[in-house]
């Protein structure tokens, strides 16, 4: 229901409050930490395909950094603290 909807209509109608942004050099894509009505989510949209992700985060994460380890299980802070 949500992709026939959109993202956008759907935050907008569940008034969603923008936490935390950033461009995540490493993947190319614009993301945005979000909170809503039923916990947090990641917003992103893929460069190759403008296609909108939003991927559920736990509630503790505040920055779109912290949305990123708690996606990947610590893996992508491992590899930028490697770099």
């Amino acid at each position: 229901m949500i992709e026939q909807m959109t993202w956008k209509k759907y935050l907008n109608l569940t008034n969603a409050k923008v936490i935390d942004s950033r461009f995540n050099d490493i993947e190319g894509t614009k993301e945005s930490l979000m909170a809503y009505k039923y916990g947090k989510i990641l917003v992103c949209a893929c460069p190759s395909t403008a296609r909108v992700y939003a991927l559920e985060v736990n509630e503790e994460c505040q920055t779109c950094k912290q949305a990123q380890s708690y996606l990947s299980c610590g893996l992508s802070e491992r590899i930028i603290s490697a770099s």
